[in-house]
């Protein structure tokens, strides 16, 4: 599948279980498991899929405890904070596998 919405942190886990995606975007309030919970299943089982996370403010994902420490140790390849939009989700998403062009390409 190209894209898969899944409602809770626990449904997450178990699609992990089963597949891995390219890219996983995280709402950082999820129903079940938490986002931490989430993200620790992900270091656990070493997985390689980009990690964006869209979030409140800095301060919603402290209490989570992911402060800058925290969001290197657990892969997050980005953090989008309100206000964002698709066309920055899209383009931030997009920037995890630009290449300068497509001579860039090794064959």
């Amino acid at each position: 599948a190209i894209c898969e919405l899944v409602h809770s942190g626990r449904e997450v886990q178990s699609r992990l279980y089963k597949e891995e995606w390219d890219v996983l975007l995280l709402n950082w309030q999820l129903k079940n498991h938490s986002i931490l919970e989430v993200l620790k299943y992900f270091k656990l089982k070493q997985l390689k899929s980009k990690i964006v996370i869209l979030a409140e403010s800095e301060e919603s994902l402290s209490t989570f405890g992911l402060n800058s420490e925290k969001i290197n140790y657990y892969g997050i390849s980005k953090v989008l904070y309100k206000p964002y939009d698709a066309l920055k989700v899209v383009e931030s998403i997009s920037s995890l596998y630009k290449l300068d062009s497509w001579r860039s390409v090794k064959e």
